[in-house]
Formats: C-alpha cells, sequence, structure tokens
C-alpha cells in the first residue's frame, strides 16, 4: 500500500461521528425525552474510532518493517510516544480548560485543588481507564485511555505476527469477543462497567482496534485490483448504503441487538473508504475535510464542560428544550474551535522549544 495520505472521506466521517458523541449528551442538560432526538446507537462511533486508530496502527507497522530494525520494543514505545506528541497538546488545553472550569463551578478550595492536581495525574497519563482512582476534569474521555492502554498490546503483536494476527487471530478473537459481551451484557455499550479484572472499556478497545488492522488487510488487498468501472460503481453504492445504513440507525431507527451488525457494516464502510477505489473518493475531496478531521477531536475533548454551564444557566433563565440544545450545540461548536487554537498553541510553542530544552539538559 501507498504512503497513507489525509483521507478526506475518514476526516468528514470523523467530524459526523463527533456530533453524534455531542448529540449523545444532550442528556445530561436535562431535556425532556433526549433519546427521541437521537438514537439509541450512537455509542458505536466509538468503535468508528477505534477500527481507524488499528487501521492506523496497522498502516504503521507496515511501514516500519520496510525501514526498521526487530527491535520490538523500542518501536512499540516509539509509536506509543508518537501517537500521544500528536493527542497530548489538545488533550492537556482541553483538561486545563476543564479543570479550571470545574474549580470555578464546584468553589473547590484550596485544598481540594491541590489534592485534585495530584489525582489528575493519571488522567494526563492516559491512565483513567486503569481502574486507578483520578480526578476526572474532561468528561467521556474513556476511549483515548482504552486506546493507548490496548495499543501497547495490539501494537508489537501486529508488528510481530503481521497477516497471522490480521488473519487468524483477529477474526477469532472478534468473533468469541463479541459473542461474549452480545450474550452476557446483551450490547458492547458496556465501557464504565467492572468485568472482574478491568473496565469493560479495554476488551472493546481491543477488539475494534484488532479489527481495524484487519480493515488494513482487506484495503490492502483491495488496493491491488484493477476495478473496472462498473466494479467502483458497485464498490461505491456498497459504501454508501452502509454508511446510510449506520447513521439511519443512529438517528432514526432503534432496533435491540443490532449494535454489532452497525460494528460489522461500519468496519466494511471504513475498509472501502480508506481504500479509496470507490467513486466517493473523488467527490469528497480538499483541504476543507481535512480541518474538520482535526475539528472533531478537540469537539470531542471540549464539548462536554459545556454541559456542566448549560445546567448552570437553564433554570434561572428558565431555557426551554430548544433553546437548552442550541445554547449547547453553539458553545460545543466554540469550543471545538478554542480547543483546536489552543491545542495548535501549545503544539507551536513545544515544538519551538523542545531541542533548546533537551541541549540544557543534556552533554553531547
Amino acid at each position: 500500500m501507498q504512503m497513507l495520505k489525509r483521507n478526506a472521506i475518514i476526516d468528514l466521517l470523523k467530524f459526523l461521528f463527533a456530533i453524534v458523541i455531542v448529540l449523545q449528551h444532550i442528556n445530561v442538560i436535562g431535556v425532556s425525552n433526549s433519546e427521541y432526538l437521537i438514537g439509541k446507537y450512537g455509542f458505536v462511533s466509538s468503535e468508528f474510532f477505534f477500527i481507524v486508530s488499528g487501521y492506523l496502527l496497522a498502516h504503521s507497522t507496515a511501514k516500519k518493517d520496510k525501514i526498521e530494525s526487530n527491535m520490538l520494543g523500542v518501536d512499540t514505545i516509539h509509536f506509543i510516544l508518537h501517537k500521544i506528541q500528536i493527542i497530548f497538546p489538545y488533550f492537556v488545553s482541553a483538561w486545563f480548560i476543564a479543570f479550571v472550569s470545574k474549580c470555578f463551578i464546584y468553589k473547590y478550595g484550596i485544598a481540594d485543588i491541590y489534592y485534585n492536581l495530584i489525582y489528575s495525574i493519571w488522567e494526563l497519563m492516559f491512565l483513567r481507564m486503569s481502574g486507578i482512582y483520578h480526578f476526572q476534569s474532561i468528561g467521556h474521555t474513556w476511549f483515548i485511555s482504552a486506546m493507548f492502554i490496548v495499543m501497547i498490546v495490539i501494537y508489537p503483536l501486529n508488528k510481530a505476527l503481521k497477516d497471522k494476527f490480521q488473519l487468524i487471530i483477529v477474526p477469532f478473537i472478534t468473533i468469541i469477543g463479541y459473542g461474549f459481551m452480545s450474550h452476557n451484557y446483551k450490547n458492547i455499550d458496556i465501557s464504565y462497567s467492572w468485568g472482574g479484572g478491568c473496565y469493560m472499556a479495554l476488551p472493546r478497545a481491543f477488539l475494534a482496534i484488532s479489527l481495524g488492522c484487519l480493515c488494513y488487510a482487506a484495503a490492502d488487498y483491495l488496493d491491488r485490483i484493477n476495478f473496472t468501472k462498473k466494479g467502483r460503481v458497485i464498490l461505491t453504492v456498497i459504501e454508501c448504503f452502509l454508511w446510510l445504513f449506520v447513521f439511519s440507525h443512529i438517528f432514526f431507527f432503534y432496533k435491540e441487538k443490532l449494535d454489532l451488525v452497525n460494528v460489522l457494516f461500519i468496519a466494511i464502510a471504513t475498509t472501502v473508504s480508506f481504500s479509496s477505489k470507490s467513486y466517493l473518493s473523488q467527490i469528497v475531496c480538499g483541504d476543507f475535510f481535512s480541518s474538520l478531521g482535526k475539528l472533531s477531536l478537540t469537539l470531542y475533548l471540549n464539548h462536554f464542560i459545556v454541559t456542566k454551564y448549560v445546567s448552570i444557566v437553564a433554570k434561572p433563565l428558565n431555557l426551554t428544550d430548544i433553546q437548552k440544545i442550541t445554547v449547547y450545540l453553539i458553545g460545543a461548536m466554540m469550543m471545538g474551535v478554542i480547543g483546536l487554537v489552543a491545542g495548535d498553541c501549545v503544539k507551536e510553542f513545544y515544538n519551538k522549544y523542545k531541542f533548546k530544552l533537551v541541549k540544557q539538559m543534556i552533554i553531547n
């Protein structure tokens, strides 16, 4: 497979699924019958992001196989640190905004602020889903914590075993794992359930990220095929149908025990979208979609604190449900943009001074 460039379809989907997550939290601001505004399958948005993360992980291992040695442990650490370096500027800026906001909203004293700062170490280290006691500033970031924790295992497995992992182990563990969740929990929206030894967010992340590795193998296979115009039309129809199915069941239709059908369709559609073999890749293209993809992260990280402020002002201002939703959505989008600008500033500052700091600390 060729060098991976930003995929406009995937960037657009990142933004759309981030919007779904924002809409899922309308229930937090006290809107009546909020479950009827968006369906009950919004939680599969996390599976999309996990699958995309798994795809990119598999692509990274395939790329590094050509240029690096067999230092599996070192390569794994480099990969995790590189991922953290990409996310952390936006994460730490979102954390700072959320932490200060919580101190203001809940009127914490000096002692509370001090100890909450110490307890925040685990959140800043992306270990929220480890089970270690922590102070939670940013709401609903279990996804990022679970992703980093399980990638410590998935990356070396994928790098060492390659297609054996992608084509043999992944199908087996996803069938067994999702079967276990479906039978015992009835659905996969169980991230905060304690499974005896860990939060169920971790096996949920492990399965979906592993599935993303399988999607990479499938997209790599599609990339090697020279499709005719008719073949590309069929792929385009399949891709569009699957995404329409997923979003229609998120927003409009609900039927119990269809969550894994949605996951399957997300996996297949993501494979086609990454392969760029359908005509949709020629329609959805350009820097605008790349910007939406970048905004999706900060929208996800910064929207939840808005629910706190809306809940505070809604009662004294006697806001209607429509007004609550309007203020929340505008506030969430504004916070997403602010988080993007703040994260870019943190990133620029870090890139500007990191070499100077290292030079001052280490003797050549």
